[in-house]
C-alpha cells in the first residue's frame, strides 16, 4: 500500500514533528486565557475554522514553492509574482512579523526559565531573558538536520506530556467555571488563534527534507494535513482543561496559574517542554528569518545572522513586553496580510503556468476569493478588537 509505505516514511515523521513543534510554540499558552476572556464556543469556532484555512494555506505556500524551483520565501515570491509594492508589503509585514514573533518567544522563554530556576534561585526578568537569548541564538546555530531528528522525539514527548497535564487538570476542573461570563467579544480569539496556528513559515524547510530523503514530494500533503489537525486537538485539550482547572484565575501564559494545583514534578517537567518548544519555535523562526534576509533581501550570510542576533534583544529592551497585544497584533494584522499574498500569489502562479499539472492542490478561484475576502475583514476587525 503506497499511501501506508508514505506514511511510515522518515520525511513524513520527521515533516509532521516540524510542521507541529513550528506551530505548537506560544500559542496553546495563550488559549486558556482566551477561553477566559472570550468564553469556550468563539475559540472553539476559531480553532475549527483557522485550521480549516490553514491546510488549504499550507498546502497553497508548498505548491508556490515545488512550482517555481527557487529557494525563496514569501517576501521573495511577492516580488516574483506580484511587483514592486507587494514586494515592500511584505518585506515590512516580513520584518516587524519575525520580530514580534521573536519577541514573543524571548518573552515567554524567559518566563519559563524563570518558573524553572525558581526552586534554586531567582533570576530577573532581565538576567532570564539574556540567558534565554544567547541559549537560542546558539540553538540557531545548529545544523537543520539534526533539528529535523531532535524535533521528532521533542515534539511526540511534548504532546504526550501536555496530555497528561491536561488529565490532571480534568480531574481536579471546576465545572462551575463554565458559567463563567466572557468579558471579551467573539473576535477576541482571532488574532490569537490565527497567530498560534500558523507554521507555513517551515514549508520550505520541509520540502528541504524531503528531497535530502530522496522521497516523493507528494508526500508533504499528508504532512501539512497531519501535521496542522494534531496542534489544534493539543490547543482545544490543553486550554479547556487548564481554564476549567484555574477559572478567573487563568493567567495570560497558562502555567503561572498552574503552579499551585499540579504536582511539582509534573509542572516542572510540563514546564521543561513548554521551554524547549519554546526554544524549538525561536529556531524555526531563526531559520526562517536569516534565510529570508540571505535570499529575499540580498544580505550577506553574517549581515543577516546579525540582524537576527541583535535586533529581537534590542526591542525587548526598549519594552515590548505585552505578549498577548504583540501576538494579537501579528495575528490578525500581519498573519492576515501574509495569508492573503499567499492567496494572491497562487492566483497568479496559476495564469503564469497554465497548462502545468498541479502537484499539490487546485483550488478554485470562487474558494480563492471567498478566503481572502474573510482575511481582509477578519483581519480589519480583530485589529481593531486589540487595538
Amino acid at each position: 500500500n503506497k499511501s501506508g509505505t508514505m506514511l511510515k516514511s522518515k520525511s513524513f515523521k520527521e515533516g509532521v514533528a516540524l510542521l507541529c513543534g513550528t506551530i505548537i510554540g506560544s500559542g496553546y499558552l495563550i488559549l486558556p486565557f482566551s477561553f477566559l476572556k472570550a468564553g469556550i464556543l468563539p475559540n472553539i469556532f476559531w480553532l475549527i475554522f483557522f485550521t480549516c484555512c490553514l491546510i488549504i494555506v499550507n498546502l497553497i505556500y508548498a505548491e508556490i514553492n515545488l512550482v517555481t524551483h527557487n529557494n525563496h520565501r514569501l517576501p521573495g515570491y511577492a516580488d516574483l509574482y506580484l511587483g514592486k509594492i507587494f514586494k515592500l508589503l511584505s518585506r515590512v509585514i516580513f520584518i516587524l512579523g519575525i520580530l514580534g514573533g521573536l519577541i514573543v518567544y524571548l518573552i515567554l522563554g524567559s518566563r519559563f526559565l524563570i518558573l524553572l530556576a525558581s526552586p534554586i534561585f531567582k533570576l530577573s526578568t532581565n538576567s532570564a531573558t539574556l540567558i534565554f537569548w544567547i541559549l537560542s541564538s546558539i540553538v540557531v546555530f545548529l545544523n537543520f538536520k539534526f533539528s529535523s531528528k531532535v524535533n521528532l522525539y521533542l515534539t511526540i514527548f511534548t504532546v504526550f506530556i501536555f496530555f497528561i497535564v491536561s488529565i490532571f487538570c480534568f480531574i481536579n476542573a471546576d465545572f462551575n467555571n463554565f458559567k463563567i461570563i466572557p468579558t471579551e467579544s467573539f473576535f477576541f480569539p482571532y488574532g490569537l488563534i490565527l497567530y498560534s496556528l500558523i507554521g507555513w513559515l517551515v514549508i520550505p524547510e520541509i520540502i528541504v527534507l524531503i528531497q535530502n530523503n530522496k522521497e516523493d514530494q507528494k508526500i508533504i500533503k499528508p504532512i501539512i494535513l497531519v501535521g496542522t489537525i494534531i496542534p489544534m486537538v493539543v490547543y482545544f485539550i490543553f486550554g479547556l482543561s487548564v481554564f476549567l482547572l484555574s477559572g478567573a484565575n487563568t493567567s495570560s501564559d497558562a502555567f503561572t496559574s498552574l503552579i499551585n494545583f499540579l504536582p511539582q514534578p509534573l509542572f516542572v517537567l510540563a514546564a521543561l517542554m513548554a521551554f524547549l518548544e519554546i526554544l524549538n519555535s525561536y529556531f524555526s523562526f531563526g531559520i526562517s528569518a536569516i534565510s529570508t534576509l540571505k535570499n529575499d533581501f540580498g544580505f550577506k550570510k553574517q549581515t543577516a545572522q546579525i540582524l537576527f542576533l541583535i535586533l529581537p534583544i534590542a526591542i525587548f529592551f526598549i519594552g515590548f513586553i505585552d505578549f498577548v497585544k504583540i501576538i494579537a497584533v501579528l495575528g490578525a494584522s500581519f498573519e492576515s496580510l501574509n495569508i492573503l499574498m499567499i492567496l494572491l500569489i497562487y492566483n497568479k502562479l496559476k495564469k503564469t503556468t497554465k497548462g502545468q499539472e498541479e502537484k499539490l492542490i487546485s483550488i478554485p478561484k470562487p474558494l480563492l476569493v471567498a478566503l481572502g475576502v474573510i482575511f481582509v475583514i477578519g483581519g480589519i476587525i480583530g485589529t481593531i478588537n486589540v487595538l
